[in-house]
Parts: C-alpha cells; sequence; structure tokens
C-alpha cells in the first residue's frame, strides 16, 4: 500500500531542467562552492549557477575532490563564513 502512494509521487519523465533565465530570477544571496577536482559535470553545474545568478559568488577549492567539505573543511568553513559574514 505505501509503496503504491510512493510510486504516484514519482514522476516518470525526468523534470525539465532549470534554465538560465529561471536561475536568473534568483535575488537571494548565492554562493556557489566546488572543487579543483570534482566531477566533471560539477564543474559546468557551478559555472552555470555563477554565470546565471545575479551576484552570484564562485569559489573553487584548490586540490578538493567532489566531498570538498569533507576533504577541506577548514577552507570551506572559511570561504562560508566570509561570504554569510558579507550577505
Amino acid at each position: 500500500m505505501w509503496l503504491d502512494n510512493f510510486g504516484a509521487k514519482r514522476p516518470t519523465a525526468p523534470p525539465e531542467p532549470i534554465t538560465c533565465e529561471q536561475l536568473g530570477a534568483i535575488t537571494t544571496p548565492t554562493l556557489a562552492v566546488g572543487a579543483e577536482h570534482g566531477m566533471s559535470y560539477s564543474r559546468g553545474i557551478l559555472d552555470r549557477l555563477a554565470g546565471c545568478i545575479p551576484g552570484s559568488h564562485k569559489v573553487v577549492i584548490p586540490a578538493a575532490t567532489h566531498f570538498v567539505s569533507y576533504q577541506a573543511p577548514d577552507r570551506f568553513n572559511e570561504v562560508v563564513l566570509a561570504f554569510l559574514a558579507r550577505n
């Protein structure tokens, strides 16, 4: 029974990708943090977010991979706290 409800809430087709125009409507201060050696698609997503959201700030953490907050926690925290202090 619960599985029927689960299936009913899952779309069968993937959602349409968000457009740059839609991202451009975001007015909240936005920080896009990525890793120098992250997944190849992650860098593209990071660039797209930073390029489409007005006033956004992009930071790439050097020498980190996909788990940047785990691999470089001090640098990650420094970046996030500085962003929060400015916004």
